[in-house]
Formats: structure tokens, C-alpha cells, sequence
């Protein structure tokens, strides 16, 4: 997740939105919570157990999707996946969400926001089903971007694995909280953004990579 959103903020500093002050505060504190829970980790920081490292995991995750698909509804670079007008409105409210509001309650503040300790509220939040379209989004994203860039190297099918059942979850949430169900929509979601952050590296790199090939054939090709 750390070489994600670095890689992010590569794409940040290129894109023509970089001048977006509070896209780069949520990019950075978001960046700055993950480094702490990674030293906890690495010193074996008594975290509470198991179900404490996985919401915080989960909390990370959700702010990454957030942020990476609200760069994408700001700035779609050649080659990127093209988001429709309600997926755009629907990532401008996830957006927000990152946010605490002003003392006066006029529109959100660049205040540092200090994490909570962790719960499934990442996935109550909004009803599970915003949760899971935040990852179909971005596995249907990555995916075209694989397709559009010809990246053969990448298993799509592996990236595709229980889309069913993911539709499922995105369509109806789950039954009650602190269900059985619940764990298990948790556990699935968790797996499967772990998958994503995976192939979202591979895919970011040989993408900025093939920008910036492009970049330099340019001038090369006008001195001809």
C-alpha cells in the first residue's frame, strides 16, 4: 500500500491537478498513518490483535481507493480508464467523506484527522455497498487500463476472480451487524483489495513507465 500511494503521488505531481491543496493534505496524511502502523508492526506493537491490523489495513485501503479514483475523475491520463458522470458524483462523495468539516461547518478543513481505533465502521460506513463499489471501480479501472495499454504480462483473470461475488455484495450488502455475514463480507473485501493493491503497483509503474517513453520519443520524432 506504501508503493501505491507513492506511486500516486507521482501521478499527483504529473497530473494537471496538482495545485489541488486538499488532495495532497489527504494524500499525505494518509501516507504519514500507514508509516505508523507499519512501525507498529515491524516492533510487534501490541495492536490488540489480529481484527485491530486488519480494520486498520481496511481504513487505509478505503482512503486509497478514495484517492486514487478522485485522481482519476480529475485527470485521466492517455491510456486511463474513463469514469462515467455517476461514478463521478459517487467518488466526489466518497472524496468528501476524508474530510473533517470547519468549526463553522462551512465546507471541509485541512485539518489533520488522527485515526480512531479500528473498527468495521470502514465497512458500515455509507452501507457495505459503497465499500465493495469502491473496489469494483477500481478493479474495473485497472483492468481496462491493462486491455487499453496491451500489458500481457498481467494475469487478468486473477484480478477478476469472485466478481460474482463481489457484484453480490455491491448489490445488498450484508444481512446484519456483527453477523456471520458481516465478518465474511469483511474477510472477502479485505482479500481482494490485498489483490488489487497488488497489481495496482505492476500496473502504475509500467504505466508511468510507458508515458514517459512516449515523452521523450516526441521530441525525437520532431527533429526528424
Amino acid at each position: 500500500m506504501e508503493q501505491c500511494l507513492k506511486l500516486l503521488g507521482e501521478k499527483f505531481l504529473a497530473s494537471t491537478a496538482n495545485g489541488d491543496l486538499f488532495f495532497d493534505a489527504k494524500l499525505k496524511d494518509t501516507l504519514h498513518h500507514l508509516e505508523k502502523f507499519c512501525e507498529q508492526l515491524a516492533s510487534g506493537w501490541d495492536l490488540g490483535g489480529e481484527e485491530f491490523a486488519d480494520n486498520r489495513f481496511c481504513e487505509l485501503a478505503v482512503n486509497y481507493f478514495r484517492l486514487r479514483l478522485r485522481l482519476l475523475s480529475l485527470w485521466t491520463g492517455d491510456g486511463d480508464y474513463v469514469l462515467s458522470p455517476s461514478d463521478k458524483k459517487f467518488v466526489q462523495k466518497e472524496y468528501r467523506k476524508m474530510f473533517p468539516r470547519r468549526p463553522d461547518g462551512r465546507g471541509p478543513s485541512l485539518e489533520f484527522r488522527p485515526l480512531e481505533i479500528p473498527s468495521l465502521g470502514w465497512l458500515r460506513e455509507g452501507a457495505a455497498r459503497t465499500c465493495f463499489r469502491l473496489v469494483q471501480l477500481t478493479m474495473t479501472s485497472l483492468i481496462e487500463v491493462c486491455v487499453l495499454r496491451e500489458l500481457d504480462f498481467f494475469e487478468i483473470e486473477n484480478l477478476g476472480m469472485g466478481s460474482g461475488r463481489l457484484e453480490l455484495y455491491r448489490q445488498r450488502g450484508y444481512s446484519a451487524s456483527g453477523s456471520a455475514s458481516e465478518q465474511e463480507a469483511a474477510q472477502f473485501w479485505m482479500e481482494l483489495a490485498a489483490s488489487l493493491l497488488a497489481n495496482a503497483v505492476a500496473i502504475e509503474r509500467s504505466q508511468m513507465r510507458g508515458e514517459r517513453r512516449r515523452a521523450r520519443q516526441v521530441p525525437a520524432i520532431r527533429n526528424e
